[in-house]
């Protein structure tokens, strides 16, 4: 009996043994693919970071918005940090596809004087509004936006695509997603429709 039992707990430890090898080395896969992991400068994922697209900007980010004067009916928002060891060469990189400086603005983070300089200087010549902290974080935090450099898009108050920005083409394909709410079929909401009109007075009473 006791022989049998020792059998038995043997087979049960190896097939433990088993199951856990296979565990690691699917874990050690999907990490290897960047599936369930963390993307490159500490972000989180695509999928999970940021606002849900389609979704309207939240009030606290509507509210930085209106004091810097942002426009809400199509805008291309590309967020680098002083910090991250790659941006500053995605920011050369998307400074030179920038079509439209009226339709972009460049949320920089940070509080690095040099790396800051450095950064001015390669998206300043864009034409492209530049936002640094404290607005910059804020709009960020109230994203809920971790990963960077991370671009998205506004179109009529709506966040209408997103992206962790691996290469140059990322920004290219948020930048260049067709407007649907204005080509056809139903209208995306204006930004009066998403937030209450109390909100918006007590947004532009706040910025003064």
């Amino acid at each position: 009996m006791s022989m049998a039992l020792q059998a038995l707990a043997l087979v049960w430890l190896l097939t433990l043994t088993v199951g856990f090898l296979g565990l690691v080395r699917y874990l050690g896969t999907l990490q290897a693919s960047n599936v369930g992991g963390r993307a490159p400068q500490g972000g989180w994922l695509f999928d999970t970071d940021g606002p849900t697209v389609p979704s309207p900007l939240p009030t606290a980010t509507f509210e930085v918005w209106k004091r810097l004067n942002l426009p809400t009916e199509d805008l291309t928002v590309t967020f680098f940090s002083s910090r991250c060891g790659n941006c500053l060469e995605h920011a050369e990189k998307i400074a030179g596809l920038v079509a439209d400086p009226a339709k972009n603005v460049f949320l920089i983070t940070g509080l690095d004087d040099d790396a800051l300089a450095s950064m001015r200087a390669r998206l300043a010549p864009t034409g492209a509004q530049l936002v640094f902290d404290p607005a910059a974080h804020d709009i960020v935090k109230s994203l809920d936006i971790n990963s960077t450099p991370f671009v998205f898009r506004v179109v009529d108050g709506v966040v209408t695509a997103k992206s962790f920005i691996r290469k140059a083409d990322d920004y290219v394909r948020v930048a260049s997603v067709p407007m649907e709410g204005r080509s056809g079929g139903s209208p995306m909401p204006r930004l009066e429709e998403l937030i209450p009109v109390s909100r918006l007075t007590e947004g532009a009473t706040d910025a003064h």
